[in-house]
């Protein structure tokens, strides 16, 4: 496994640099590069909303999006939620879905998030996260709810680091836009 990661993780360097050699052809490769990561799927009604960890401004979205009706309840996931964050994200008491088990990757919290959609039956879920982490969020929740019947969908959350068409413009578009390519091969190969 730890060859197979070697691997890709030289493919990755190899197609980071490629996009940087085709941008100083003039080819206008790196935005492409950025806003690949982003996906798109239709915001509708569904069981639940999902905010993934690490930016609270996540959970400020999910919250948002269930109070507008897209969603009888808001589940909040991540490595340090508390049930007052509902509160301070003003989810009124009965659409807080609880604390799911706590969680320090995506693949974690889709586990989390699948094991407490069983049990409430839910069938649909709109995950809320920043849009550079959108397309391997949508699709490790949907690898790890394959079986279920489950519907995935995905709503931005804000973010103002960096726009993903000038992401190697900053320091944190660069860390962030290589982290997520990184991510997508490891958990690629992981499956």
């Amino acid at each position: 496994m730890r060859r197979l990661a070697g691997c890709f993780l030289i493919i990755l360097v190899v197609i980071v640099g490629a996009g940087f050699l085709a941008a100083a052809l003039g080819y206008p490769v790196l935005p492409r590069i950025g806003e690949w990561l982003e996906v798109s799927t239709p915001i509708e009604p569904v069981d639940v909303v999902v905010a993934l960890g690490g930016d609270r401004r996540r959970q400020a979205e999910a919250a948002r999006l269930a109070r507008q009706g897209l969603a009888p309840h808001v589940l909040f996931t991540g490595s340090d939620v508390e049930e007052r964050d509902y509160e301070c994200e003003g989810v009124p008491r009965e659409m807080a879905a609880g604390l799911a088990t706590p969680s320090y990757t995506t693949w974690e919290e889709a586990a989390a998030v699948r094991d407490v959609m069983k049990k409430n039956g839910w069938k649909s879920v709109m995950i809320v996260t920043s849009p550079f982490h959108s397309r391997r969020a949508v699709w490790t929740f949907r690898r790890t709810l394959s079986g279920s019947g489950a519907k995935v969908l995905y709503a931005p959350a804000s973010y103002g680091g960096f726009r993903l068409a000038e992401w190697w413009k900053s320091h944190m578009g660069r860390k962030c836009v290589v982290t997520e390519y990184a991510g997508l091969v490891y958990y690629w190969a992981r499956s």
